[in-house]
Formats: C-alpha cells, structure tokens, sequence
C-alpha cells in the first residue's frame, strides 16, 4: 500500500523509500503530512514510475480518491480521519529542505523554479530526493500547460552535473530500516536518490523526445541503468552512471544549454 501513499508520491518530496522525514508535506495541498503513509489523494504522482505509467496510475488513482483534499489511504471517504492527519504548516518541524518545500508549495507556479534552486545548493540526501521530487513535479506541471519541455532546461542542467555523485547520507536521513544491516540500508538509500535523479531526467527526455529534441535520448536513460544493475545497488549504480557521463555530456553539452538558457531569458 505504501507505494499508492503520499510517501511514494513527487508532490511529498521530504521522504522517498528509506530516505527522507518521518513526517511529510503536500505542496499540492499545502497541508503537513504526520503520517504519510496512511495518506493519498487523486493527484498521486509516483515516485516508482516513469512519466507514462505514472500518468497512467494517476488516472486509475483518481476514480477513487479525490483530488482536491487529502485523503485516508483505507478509507478514502472518512474527512473526520484525513483531517486528523494534516495540519496546516505553522510552528512545524523545520530545516532548510522543509522550508524551501514548503516555500514551493505556497509560491504561484512561475516562482516555484526559485525554491528548486534552493533545494540545489542543499547538500545532503534529504535534499537530494527533494530537489527530484519537486522537479518532476515541476515538470510534469509545466509540460501539461504548454507541452514545453524547455521549462525543465536548469532542472536537467543541474541534475546532470551531480547524476553520478554519491549521495551525503547520514544514518539520521534514514527511515524504516529496522531489521537491515546498515551497510545494506545506505546501499539501498543511495540506490534509491540515483534513481530518482534517472527518473528525473528521463522524463524530461520523454517530453524532450515528444519535440523531436535530441534531449529526447534520455528518455531511455532509466531503463537502460536500471537494467544493467540489481535493484537496492547503489554502489553498482553509481559506477554505472560514472561509465556513462561521458556520453550524457555529449547528448547535452554545455555550448548547447547555454543556448538554451540564452533563448529563455530573450
């Protein structure tokens, strides 16, 4: 059930897999989460899947919970219940990454890029998973209001630039990892921020490649790292993206976002 909750979902970008806060933050409800993983609403955007599918399961989500309020995962009808499982965020916990999305929630949509770049200069996992979280939501917004996939163009920049590091993970970034050994949580948790840098950049190729972009060659990208090593490796992953910057930097070389970037601001 956890993958249908607001734990797996990009508009709670504070926890992803092992990664993250125990508690959460709708930006697309702008409502506290104490216990994201009995909540959900129709605007599900899974963190696990790819643009098409994640559209697809965002179709299927919405024929059962509603999409203007949050909703309790195993009684989507119960408002008393959902309502005991959010707050509106005043006097909440906080640190750079909880504000900065919250900040993003609030901001109308031509000002959420600034709290992205925010995120960007965060180090650590937790602001890693945010930063990818929030830029598909992003760019998944973006795209369904002008079909560009330019919106994405300092998101996918920025991505590219750490696609290989890994993560700063602490032992306090870590959730639900009672019963593992340790080594093999970080192992996971690192695993688990590169893919979701993948997932990011995938799917902007997939909006890139609906343009006849030759950006589109990302939209593969995922699939062929995700394929080449065993699900929870993020040392094996990590090696991988290594092998392979090369060719990203070929498909989109800095001479060629600058342009980009020139053309935006004309």
């Amino acid at each position: 059930m956890e993958l249908l909750s607001c734990i797996n979902c990009c508009h709670n970008p504070l926890r992803a897999g092992l990664v993250g806060y125990e508690f959460g933050f709708c930006t697309r409800h702008n409502m506290m989460l104490t216990s994201p993983s009995e909540t959900t609403c129709g605007q599900l955007l899974r963190k696990d899947l790819l643009v098409s599918p994640a559209r697809l399961a965002q179709g299927h989500h919405r024929t059962r919970f509603a999409s203007g309020r949050v909703c309790v995962l195993t009684q989507p009808r119960n408002q008393a219940l959902a309502n005991a499982l959010i707050q509106r965020p005043n006097g909440h916990p906080s640190d750079q990454v909880v504000e900065e999305v919250v900040a993003f929630g609030l901001y109308r949509h031509n000002s959420k890029i600034h709290s992205i770049a925010a995120v960007h200069r965060i180090p650590g996992a937790k602001a890693d998973v945010a930063m990818s979280s929030l830029g598909r939501s992003y760019v998944h917004r973006c795209h369904e209001r002008d079909r560009r996939w330019t919106a994405g163009l300092h998101i996918l920049w920025w991505m590219l630039q750490r696609v290989s590091e890994r993560p700063l993970l602490e032992p306090a970034d870590l959730r639900g990892a009672l019963g593992l050994a340790l080594d093999r949580a970080q192992n996971i948790a690192i695993w688990t921020v590169l893919a979701l840098r993948l997932y990011l950049i995938t799917d902007i190729g997939s909006f890139a490649g609906q343009a006849h972009d030759d950006v589109g060659a990302f939209a593969s990208l995922a699939d062929q790292a995700l394929g080449a090593v065993e699900p929870g490796d993020g040392s094996g992953l990590a090696a991988w993206l290594s092998s392979q910057k090369t060719a990203m930097t070929r498909t989109f070389p800095r001479k060629r976002y600058e342009e980009l970037a020139a053309k935006l601001r004309a």
